[in-house]
């Protein structure tokens, strides 16, 4: 009785411990990753999320354009759900890792039902569950994968991961089943759509076909005819990547067209020949982080090898060389005698090497390295380290009599530590200023690091960490020209305009045709009103772009200043009709309304700019000074209020605030707000007069007739309309005062 129970709860155990797996999985990886849900976007993150217009909608992407379309959607339906809040792009990331880390699980197990291995599986029932179980595990927890995982805009390599491995395993399913019944034949549909779609978000699919190819060759006992049918579409798949590289559609545009375009400068520019040798150097980099994740770096400052003779570049070839050879002489011995452990072992090195050939042989690319590369390859590695840990476990228990809970501890052991890493690492990612800090620190002598860095330490108010990082890229590369510029809008924005324009004139002439550099110095000219200069600058800047926002809302506010209202309108619906969601464009057109006397159609730009931007100061400002002007004194105290809140230090808002409250008869509340106004800038003549009238509203004559004086001492008080009023008021509380002494 006894051994029959013991029997049912074994066979229960086998059912649902696959089950048991993918919870396991998806609790660990949760886990590992749960401090990045709210970490800030980074570096490319604003190229291909925060200013891409073309995720703003669904309608953008249509229709289907470039090697990453698939991408550019997922990121387009993450901003339609939570717009830039990187909670849900985070959340993403980190399912699509569940995800394949459980395809890992599944092609290891699938990869026991083939004819090849199916002996060994009935053997040893156990052993595809731990060799998957452990695959899983490492791939998943593995600190160098918080680079694709953490790194939103990396969801390219774990996105075109996902399709990879879901359309190999999706193959393998139907080989192994009966490819004539009609659910094989989905199986196949469905694996030839994910390959398709793999190679539709990242160009590392290209090797998808060859990669079922060699397995099919490799784990299946197919005729030759049979075989040919089955692989031709995956082959034909081949030709999406090369056609849409170099044969873009009419509907190619966007940062989709420009990483095109990078990508075919890279291939006519750049050297083949020092990037493949380079790549030897990578490649030994790329193993030692997968089995010691130590000193990871997002950037790193990596030498280009100018001849196959370095020492370093013999070296690491005779290296990885010996590495592939002895992956392949095990994968064929143990085939020949299946050997189900050293099978996996030289499969995933073999997996490794060929996932790697896309970014690491002769396709140049301008970064040699980065860690996010490894994540599809790292599938492979971590197959094939299961693999030889199952066949030490095997050996020791067969020689040596090793228990097995001992290896089971050792494997909790190994993957725990990498999860701990991972976690670690993940915490760098939280603050950008700390992640850039150890970029810093690790690659000291490249400039684009303290050029960027030096823009956070800026956004976080760290000015002159900024000047000194800036400075510091200069030295390093002085031909760098966007340091000179970031420096001199440094300068700019602390009121040093001479010393701003001297940066953007270096940065010209290190770049003639600097985009930014003319912006900026445009700015500058328009800061010390030098209008005619910036002018000239501006219309630079959209010969150069076009569609240049920003320059357009400049020229704008040249004219308005002008008093121009017709010619500065015609800019601001300029930059409206490139960018219809640009609040400054609603708000500086409802200002051309405003002065018009077109109050109506100025309240509706008003209100447009603050649907798009609640918190758009300016904007509620403006809209409280309309309302106030219109007489409705109750809903611009609402707006003014908004604005005092969003920026609670402009004096000019309390000012109007103070002026709404006096006409509702609330002169409390307008002397508090005058009091703020004052308070903010002392030198307020109209200030002083308001509040002395709201003190002589409540009263209060003694300290009515100090602010009284106040304006009266001012010289702008001389023109004003108001003082002849003043006037008599004053002698008349003087009168009154000297009768009550």
């Amino acid at each position: 009785m006894n051994n029959h129970v013991t029997r049912q709860m074994k066979e229960a155990a086998t059912k649902y411990r696959t089950h048991a797996i993918v919870l396991l999985l998806a609790a660990a990886i949760f886990a590992v990753y749960s401090n990045i849900l709210n970490a800030p976007f980074v570096l490319d993150d604003r190229m291909y999320i925060v200013e891409n217009g073309e995720i703003r909608g669904l309608s953008g992407l249509w229709p289907p354009a470039g090697t990453r379309y698939v991408a550019y959607l997922t990121f387009a339906l993450n901003y339609s759900m939570g717009g830039l809040d990187p909670f849900g792009y985070h959340l993403v990331n980190i399912v699509i890792h569940i995800f394949n880390s459980i395809l890992v699980y599944s092609l290891v197990a699938l990869t026991f039902r083939t004819p090849l291995l199916k002996g060994t599986a009935a053997a040893r029932p156990n052993l595809p569950f731990f060799a998957g179980a452990l695959s899983a595990f490492i791939f998943a927890m593995h600190p160098v994968q918080t680079e694709a995982v953490t790194y939103v805009s990396q969801r390219f390599a774990s996105l075109a991961a996902l399709f990879y491995l879901l359309s190999l395993a999706l193959f393998v399913k139907w080989r192994i089943g009966k490819s004539g019944s009609k659910g094989g034949y989905a199986f196949y549909a469905l694996s030839l759509v994910s390959a398709m779609l793999a190679m539709k978000t990242k160009e590392i699919s290209f090797t998808l076909p060859f990669v079922i190819l060699l397995y099919d060759l490799a784990f299946f006992k197919v005729g030759a005819k049979e075989r040919a049918l089955g692989l031709l579409p995956f082959l034909v798949a081949l030709l999406i990547i090369p056609l849409a590289v170099l044969f873009p559609n009419a509907a190619a545009s966007g940062i989709d067209e420009k990483i095109r375009r990078a990508q075919l400068d890279e291939l006519l520019n750049f050297s083949r020949y020092e990037y493949l040798i380079t790549q030897f150097r990578v490649v030994t980099t790329y193993i030692r982080l997968t089995l010691l994740p130590t000193g990871q770096n997002l950037i790193y400052d990596y030498r280009v090898s100018r001849s196959f003779f370095e020492p370093a570049v013999i070296a690491s070839f005779i290296f990885l060389l010996s590495i592939f050879v002895s992956a392949a002489c095990v994968f064929f011995r143990s085939r020949k005698s299946q050997n189900a452990c050293g099978m996996l072992a030289g499969a995933g090195v073999l997996w490794f090497f060929i996932a790697l050939s896309i970014e690491s042989s002769i396709i140049p690319i301008r970064d040699v390295i980065f860690e996010h590369r490894l994540y599809l390859p790292l599938a492979g590695a971590a197959v094939s380290i299961s693999g030889i840990f199952l066949f030490v476990v095997d050996f020791s228990q067969r020689r040596m009599s090793f228990g097995s809970k001992a290896f089971a501890s050792m494997a909790l052991v190994i993957v725990a530590a990498l999860g701990a890493a991972a976690y670690a690492r993940n915490m760098l990612w939280k603050e950008p200023v700390k992640l850039y800090e150890d970029i810093a620190a690790k690659s000291p002598e490249r400039a684009s690091v303290h050029f960027d860095l030096g823009k956070l330490y800026r956004d976080s108010g760290r000015g002159d960490d900024a000047v000194r990082e800036y400075k510091l890229a200069i030295a390093l590369d002085p031909g760098y020209a966007a340091p000179h510029t970031n420096l001199g809008n440094l300068y700019l924005d602390n009121g040093l305009s001479e010393l701003a324009m001297e940066e953007y004139r270096a940065a010209l002439r290190i770049k003639p045709d600097d985009v930014n550099a003319h912006y900026n110095l445009g700015r500058a000219f328009s800061a010390l009103s030098m209008n005619n200069e910036a002018l000239n600058e501006f219309w630079q800047v959209l010969r150069l772009d076009p569609g240049h926002v920003e320059a357009h809302n400049h020229i704008g506010n040249i004219y308005l200043k002008a008093g121009k209202l017709d010619m500065a309108g015609r800019e601001y619906m300029a930059a409206l009709r490139l960018r219809p969601d640009y609040v400054l464009g609603h708000n500086n057109l409802g200002n051309v309304h405003y002065l018009a006397g077109r109050l109506d159609k100025a309240e509706g730009e008003y209100r447009k700019a603050i649907e798009l931007d609640p918190r758009s100061g300016e904007a509620r400002h403006n809209l409280g000074a309309l309302l106030l002007a219109k007489g409705a004194y109750a809903r611009a105290a609402e707006e003014l209020k908004a604005a005092v809140d969003i920026k609670p230090d402009r004096a000019d808002t309390r000012f109007l605030l103070g002026n709404a409250y006096l006409k509702m008869n609330l002169p409390e509340d307008a002397i508090r707000e005058y009091r703020a106004a004052i308070r903010l800038n002392p030198f307020d003549v109209e200030a002083h007069l308001k509040i002395a009238d709201a003190l002589m509203e409540t009263g209060k004559a003694e300290e009515a007739l100090d602010h009284y004086n106040e304006f009266l001492g001012s010289s702008s008080s001389k023109g004003s309309t108001e003082l002849g009023r003043v006037n008599k008021t004053v002698h008349r509380l003087r009168q009154r005062l000297r009768r009550s002494l």
